[in-house]
């Protein structure tokens, strides 16, 4: 083999060489050897803008990653803010709820307490009266057992309980008891209440008391028994229609 002068190729061309010398380059490979000098600046050159190209780049994705992270963390605090908020909103409205429901509760009670005391003083000025079934029990348990005169009075000035005595009145005379009108007797402070019966002497009652009083017990009237030689002729019975209860 036969070497070649420097800077001279086989096609007879000659190369640029660093330093125009004609030598003889046996040794290693080197950036020198046949290498244009532009080539060897730019290859020289290169790892240190390519460097610098990379700090570059992960600079700015590092600094995009902080942006998005930033931007994230902003979304999920107005998101925690937004779901802390309905909360607050949704508890807030149950609590408005729930007073609601008391305030709807107290006026029911209310409203039930006014009704109760509305119909008790509908009871107390109601007039008393016989319902058709009562005075059909009443006629017959009245028509069984022995008749005798029977009085019958109430208090002066009570309208209602006299309007009850003549409807008694009524009954008594359908049955066949010997009765005269109603009398109206002026109240000397005991103030009797209800419907009584009235004999001139408890310990010698006469045989039709226990017929007026079986009578009226059976539609729910209680006579009240008291003694009044001074009110009730011999032989007689006197039923007093007092105040309503």
């Amino acid at each position: 083999m036969v070497a070649r002068p420097s800077g001279t190729q086989q096609d007879g061309s000659e190369d640029q060489t660093d330093g125009g010398s004609g030598g003889f380059h046996a040794g290693p490979f080197s950036w020198d050897m046949g290498c244009p000098r532009y080539i060897r600046n730019a290859l020289r050159g290169s790892p240190q803008r390519f460097q610098g190209q990379i700090t570059a780049a992960i600079g700015a994705k590092d600094d995009q990653f902080a942006r998005d992270l930033k931007d994230k963390d902003v979304r999920i605090a107005e998101a925690t803010k937004a779901a802390s908020d309905a909360t607050a909103s949704q508890q807030q409205a149950e609590i408005e709820l729930a007073q609601v429901g008391i305030e709807l509760a107290k006026q029911q009670e209310e409203t039930a307490v006014a009704v109760r005391e509305r119909m008790e003083i509908q009871e107390r000025i109601k007039h008393r009266t016989l319902s058709m079934e009562q005075r059909t029990r009443l006629v017959e348990a009245l028509k069984r057992g022995p008749k005798a005169t029977v009085n019958v009075s109430c208090v002066v000035g009570d309208t209602e309980g006299k309007d009850f005595a003549r409807e008694i009145l009524r009954v008594l005379r359908a049955c066949g008891w010997p009765a005269g009108g109603v009398t109206q007797v002026v109240d000397t402070g005991d103030n009797p209440v209800g419907v009584g019966i009235w004999v001139r002497d408890a310990d010698a009652l006469p045989p039709h008391a226990a017929t007026l009083r079986a009578a009226f017990r059976s539609v729910g009237i209680l006579l009240t028994e008291k003694e009044d030689a001074a009110a009730v002729r011999q032989g007689t019975l006197l039923i007093f229609v007092g105040t309503k209860p």
